[in-house]
């Protein structure tokens, strides 16, 4: 918030979207199913590999048919994971990390994420798609979302929901990140909070203001 914006500024126009002309990556390669790629063990933990060679010339992999349900740790190898009309949710006790990665939710997609887990994530410090973390398809209109994360979360990238809505709530104090949130409309509750000290990041300039001057 600028020091010489005392208060909340109301009625303001909409800021233009930074990412605007980031594409979408293709949704391509197998489909591959969270329970059989889990074996089956809910509790057990796992690592996540990409095996697909995306289009785009990274590692990807494929979510559909069934929603992806974590509750154990779970450590993602660098690359895409396509969420292809799957929810994402993040459960009670799991501990989730991996960086280099991007979760891109297209069809429908959703993510939830609740603050009794722990999330170390961070994104892609280069290539087509850096920095952003979580890519919301811009067709997804109207989707909610929810980031509700605790104190030993981290998040390094941008949580980008164009044309969705996010609530980010419940002690989410990112600690440690650099963190941009951008959606059609984003609801704070609790004693949410996020760090933007970005110089490690290729973050995109958001402009949170704007002035049209008529002359003669």
């Amino acid at each position: 918030v600028s020091p010489t914006c005392p208060a909340a500024r109301e009625n303001q126009a909409p800021i233009p979207d930074p990412y605007a002309d980031v594409p979408e990556p293709a949704i391509e390669g197998p489909c591959e199913s969270w329970k059989a790629l889990t074996k089956g063990s809910p509790h057990a933990a796992q690592i996540i590999s990409p095996t697909n060679f995306h289009s785009s010339g990274v590692l990807s992999m494929r979510f559909c048919g069934q929603d992806i349900k974590m509750q154990q740790t779970i450590h993602f190898n660098p690359g895409i994971y396509i969420l292809d009309g799957v929810n994402m949710s993040v459960n009670a006790n799991a501990f989730v990390k991996g960086s280099d990665v991007m979760f891109y939710l297209a069809n429908g997609a959703s993510l939830s994420i609740n603050g009794s887990g722990t999330l170390n994530l961070s994104a892609m410090t280069s290539g087509e798609w850096a920095p952003i973390l979580f890519y919301v398809s811009r067709s997804s209109l109207g989707h909610s979302h929810k980031l509700n994360g605790n104190s030993g979360s981290s998040f390094e990238g941008v949580i980008y929901i164009p044309n969705g809505e996010l609530s980010y709530s419940g002690g989410a104090g990112l600690i440690g990140a650099c963190t941009q949130v951008i959606a059609n409309t984003i609801t704070f509750t609790g004693n949410s909070d996020f760090q933007s000290d970005c110089t490690d990041f290729p973050f995109k300039e958001i402009s949170a203001a704007s002035l049209i001057q008529l002359v003669d």
